[in-house]
């Protein structure tokens, strides 16, 4: 089994990315992405945004 892990994140691009490079020469891309989801909750359908932050 791989040491890693995959995450699938599907939204919209909040901001801009802003790439950079560390001290050391490492690459470094950080940007939010906004993902909507739509529930029902005693009936009546609710809408929710959640933000996430991504550093990659």
């Amino acid at each position: 089994m791989s040491p890693s892990n995959t995450v699938i994140l599907e939204g919209n691009l909040v901001r801009d990315p802003e790439a950079r490079l560390t001290p050391k020469g490492t690459p470094v891309c950080k940007f939010a992405v906004a993902s909507n989801r739509s529930y029902k909750a005693e009936g009546v359908r609710q809408e929710e945004v959640s933000y996430f932050d991504v550093e990659v």
